[in-house]
């Protein structure tokens, strides 16, 4: 197990560092604003007519992407250049993320709660945003390395 945690790289080498790795960081965050749009628009909100609600929404779930992918690797060059890599890393990351944000968003910082139903959808819509994405990034980081 020790070899394992020395062989991961420090956390700084996991954050988006190169060119490639902020535009996938700046995608990531509009993906999960146009997924929070999206569930206040299915309960009736536009996001222009509560700019103040849509912020607090998506702050908890954009605070548990950052802390879980950066430690997942998922800004890595290596990630960021293999489909099956990104796929491998992203499903559990953002399950976990959006646990993490979930957890937030139950607490009295943040509007809406968390109930179990919303924590299911979340996760569930939140993949069917994120691997899209995420392949597509892969696909212009290979080809622009190429």
């Amino acid at each position: 197990m020790t070899e394992t945690v020395r062989s991961r790289p420090p956390l700084r080498a996991r954050l988006p560092t190169t060119q490639s790795a902020f535009t996938v960081f700046a995608g990531d965050l509009f993906v999960l604003f146009v997924l929070i749009a999206v569930g206040q628009y299915t309960h009736e909100y536009l996001f222009w007519e509560a700019p103040t609600r849509t912020v607090l929404i998506l702050t908890p779930f954009a605070f548990g992407w950052l802390l879980v992918f950066s430690l997942a690797g998922l800004f890595s060059v290596e990630t960021l250049g293999s489909y099956r890599r990104t796929l491998l890393l992203l499903v559990p990351a953002w399950v976990a993320a959006s646990l993490a944000g979930s957890a937030l968003r139950g607490t009295e910082l943040f509007p809406g709660g968390a109930p179990l139903v919303f924590i299911l959808v979340n996760i569930g819509t939140g993949l069917l945003f994120l691997i899209p994405w995420r392949l597509f990034a892969t696909w212009l980081h290979r080809r622009s390395t190429a």
